[in-house]
């Protein structure tokens, strides 16, 4: 099973553009220069490793939105993104923390956002496919193209977007 999983990965790797492959290579051949020529990993392979690590990262802001770096947490990677989460991730120092936003039935998904939720389906789905590789096919992100709520974003009222950033960060306050 573990072999048809890297098979699958594999291939979804090499479904880059050729300049982003390119970037990658490059990453890796300066990572290399780094390491004793015994321990070296193959470019194409460790160009991999990192595409997976760079998917799979998590921005740690603070509660002012502030980047404060980027995080590797292995666990947290499992969670699935949604436009409409169930699940926030904040951070505590170094620490990732996850809670529910509300109450999650056993057996169901826990889903957190990788992206800004205020921000424009467009924009959303854009970032997700560049930064995360996948288009977002969440069940806000398929709401009919002419749904109020998203119309509205999409209009770039910017009073909108900066209620639903005060709601979000009230909400996040909270859980400090």
């Amino acid at each position: 099973r573990d072999a048809a999983l890297a098979k699958i990965a594999d291939f979804l790797e090499a479904e880059k553009g050729a300049g982003q492959r390119q970037d990658l290579l490059g990453m890796a051949g300066a990572v290399n220069r780094f390491v004793l020529p015994q321990c070296r990993l193959a470019p194409a392979s460790l160009a991999t490793l990192i595409s997976r690590t760079q998917k799979n990262m998590h921005g740690i802001v603070d509660l002012h939105g502030h980047n404060l770096g980027h995080g590797l947490y292995p666990l947290a990677s499992f969670f699935n993104h949604s436009c409409s989460p169930n699940a926030v991730v904040s951070f505590h120092g170094q620490t990732l923390c996850v809670r529910a936003l509300e109450d999650i039935k056993e057996g169901e998904e826990v889903t957190i956002a990788y992206v800004e939720l205020y921000a424009p389906r467009e924009i959303r789905q854009r970032q997700l496919e560049m930064k995360k590789g996948f288009l977002c096919q969440c069940q806000r992100c398929s709401l009919p193209a002419d749904d109020a709520r998203e119309a509205m974003l999409s209009d770039g009222r910017a009073d909108v977007a900066a209620r639903a950033r005060e709601g979000w960060d009230a909400g996040l306050l909270e859980f400090q």
